[in-house]
């Protein structure tokens, strides 16, 4: 494809779905107090997020797409970080099943 190695997520493809999800779309889960506590969570962990976000960008660099041993490596940090957040939390490891990765520090 031009511009960079592009994945195909499923469910995504443009004008496959009329309706949001009402789940996703309605209910508690949108509420402000949920926004809130992400938000405070964010504030809290401010470092992990800059490293989490640097990450991200990363991932979106052309170079990087181009990349696949490049992009496994950067999700499995950014997975990482994502369970060093949670263990701090007192959240169960996103990874079920397997032992928790919190010890590891950048």
């Amino acid at each position: 494809m031009a511009g960079g190695a592009q994945r195909p997520v499923p469910g995504t493809q443009p004008g496959n779905l009329t309706k949001g999800h009402a789940q996703v779309d309605a209910g508690t889960v949108t509420g402000p107090g949920d926004l809130e506590m992400a938000l405070g969570n964010a504030r809290d962990h401010r470092e992990d997020m800059v490293l989490w976000l640097a990450l991200q960008v990363m991932m979106t660099d052309n170079v990087a797409l181009a990349d696949d041993a490049l992009q496994d490596r950067l999700i499995i940090l950014q997975d990482r970080i994502e369970n060093m957040m949670r263990a701090r939390l007192g959240l169960p490891d996103r990874d079920a099943g397997y032992p928790s990765t919190a010890s590891w520090a950048p």
